[in-house]
């Protein structure tokens, strides 16, 4: 963030939910959502500043990763993932411009930041183009992904793999009569 710009994260004080009409729940689900998603790229931006710069070092730890876990009590791996996203954010500037702008989402840019991390020797020449092709909702977006790196991993076996345990899942849901069942 830039000297003038605004740092304002607003975030809407209102009455209780449950005493709310369906249009303001809504309403105030979106406003929460944009001030999450606002919070978080102010977040990855600040933190990827503070790991460049070496700021942990000055404060005697040995890492951002460490800084967080100690100072902000996160767990090992969220610290972990936010010290990634922040530096990808960091290196990968029209990716980090694109999502502070709106024009993808939280999850497309994590996608994104992802696939940098995974093919860092590929993403950075693709980079304008996937974002110009990028899909318009997280599951299309993924699939381009999925599609682009299949076409530039020739021998696909990193690919093959990748994706099948990308796609485990287990869907579990309760039946009206209390059985659990899956898929």
């Amino acid at each position: 963030m830039g000297m003038g710009e605004s740092r304002d994260i607003v975030i809407p004080a209102s009455e209780d939910p449950e005493s709310m009409s369906v249009d303001e729940r809504r309403e105030l689900i979106l406003l929460l959502e944009a001030a999450r998603t606002r919070l978080e790229q102010y977040f990855a931006d600040t933190l990827g500043v503070f790991d460049e710069s070496k700021d942990y070092d000055v404060l005697g730890f040995p890492s951002t990763v460490a800084f967080l876990k100690h100072q902000c009590r996160m767990s090992g791996a969220r610290a972990k993932r936010s010290t990634l996203l922040a530096r990808a954010a960091r290196k990968f500037q029209a990716t980090f411009s694109s999502w502070k702008h709106n024009q993808i989402s939280s999850d497309e840019a994590h996608l994104l930041f992802q696939m940098a991390e995974r093919m860092p020797d590929k993403y950075p020449d693709a980079e304008p183009v996937l974002l110009e092709i990028v899909g318009d909702s997280y599951d299309e977006t993924r699939r381009v992904l999925d599609y682009w790196r299949q076409t530039v991993d020739k021998p696909g076996i990193l690919v093959d793999e990748q994706i099948q345990m990308n796609r485990r899942r287990l869907d579990v849901s309760r039946k009206a009569n209390g059985m659990v069942e899956g898929e």
